[in-house]
């Protein structure tokens, strides 16, 4: 993610925008991400406004590449989860603290082949992004 200036208005005001780079059938393009708004809005809160605004163009990317990492599930084969007739899921996955990927996941296998019965999840290891 970078910060880039859009261009000047009739009354010579620059917009700031957050932008991403990204690939498409082969080809580089961006997508502006959010408006940050007018360099001159900002000037009397920051120094420099666009190096400000550099720095949490860094950390957003930052952010954003430490939510999309991947991450591995290891379940025992032979474990099996405590799976709630009443409400037709498995108790504790909904109470586990767990990016949403990993809850789609776990709902999905509820339903998918992978399961050999309603109670008993026949998984080893997979791998998430």
């Amino acid at each position: 993610m970078f910060v880039k200036k859009g261009p000047p208005t009739k009354d010579e005001r620059v917009c700031l925008y957050f932008v991403e780079g990204y690939r498409e059938n082969g080809k580089i393009k961006q997508r502006t991400i959010e408006r940050i708004g007018f360099v001159d809005e900002f000037t009397h809160l920051y120094k420099d406004p666009l190096e400000h605004f550099k720095e949490i163009a860094i950390q957003k990317t930052k952010e954003k590449q430490e939510r999309l990492k991947s991450i591995t599930i290891e379940l025992d084969p032979e474990a099996i989860l405590p799976f709630d007739e009443n409400t037709d899921s498995y108790d504790c996955v909904k109470t586990l603290a767990m990016p949403p990927s990993v809850r789609y996941f776990i709902h999905s296998v509820s339903t998918s082949s992978l399961m050999t019965d309603a109670n008993t999840l026949s998984v080893n290891t997979i791998s998430l992004q």
